[in-house]
């Protein structure tokens, strides 16, 4: 796969930016084991990215409309998804909220209990937008019977949120599996897709983003413990820029990446 340099997104009203951190062996997250009868492996927190990416990442969050993670992500981390320019490191320091990007979700069954998401309370409070969240069609009519499953929907839209009902249960386009065209559409152009492992292998195989922004860290991690990804290898990166970043080094497709923001203090 060849990616081609990107503009900058303010530059260019339709854009999609896959960004994660990784150590040198394409480690991004721990092994986690739900505690369902399945076994599902979901992703854990780890830390890699040291704190002069971390503060790059806040200000290219200044940059987009909103923020995209799946629900798994949510689930294990509960992140806030917020914009704290430009000192991220203080929890308190919050964006203005007309800088603050929305939270989208692709939560296919809307399993999350949204009543305890940071999100939401972020929400709450008025400090930052309310989330989008992604579901499939199926949702409406299981809804009707399931009190649970409603009341996460009147949770989402008492507090502002979005709910957006993508045309098909299980589409293979990446496009459709996030209803692309419809976030886009009601404002969401400039999209930042951040994890987990599974969107963001769905956008890289079907090809659906127009940049990349990697965090490669100086770390390894053991294969036992870890989830590693191989995205790196299929691309042609004749075109990407690798830049320093405190100890990490970031390998980027946009033509021209924002310098300033390695300059956050």
């Amino acid at each position: 796969m060849e990616v081609k340099p990107a503009i900058f997104p303010h530059e260019q009203k339709n854009h999609v930016l896959l960004t994660w951190a990784q150590s040198m062996n394409g480690k991004i997250g721990y092994k986690n084991y739900s505690d369902d009868e399945k076994g599902n492996l979901f992703l854990g927190q780890l830390k890699i990215s040291c704190k002069e990416s971390f503060r790059m990442t806040h200000g290219l969050r200044a940059s987009f409309d909103a923020i995209m993670v799946g629900s798994n992500t949510v689930r294990n981390d509960n992140p806030s998804l917020t914009c704290r320019y430009p000192h991220p490191e203080d929890s308190t320091c919050l964006a203005p909220l007309s800088m603050q990007p929305i939270p989208i979700i692709i939560d296919s069954h809307l399993s999350l209990n949204y009543a305890s998401l940071k999100v939401m309370e972020l929400a709450r409070c008025g400090l930052t937008k309310a989330p989008w969240i992604v579901v499939a069609p199926s949702v409406i009519q299981r809804k009707t019977k399931d009190a649970q499953l409603q009341e996460r929907w009147n949770c989402i839209e008492h507090y502002g949120g979005q709910i957006f009902v993508r045309d098909q249960e299980y589409p293979e386009n990446w496009k459709d599996y996030v209803h692309l065209e419809k976030l886009q559409s009601n404002g969401a152009s400039r999209i930042m897709v951040e994890g987990g492992a599974t969107l963001l292998r769905k956008a890289f195989e079907s090809n659906s983003f127009d940049s990349l922004v990697v965090t490669i860290a100086p770390k390894m991690f053991s294969d036992e413990e870890t989830i590693g990804i191989s995205y790196l290898k299929h691309l042609n990166l004749n075109h990407a820029l690798w830049i320093p970043c405190g100890s990490d080094i970031l390998l980027t497709t946009y033509k021209h990446f924002p310098m300033e923001l390695l300059q956050l203090k």
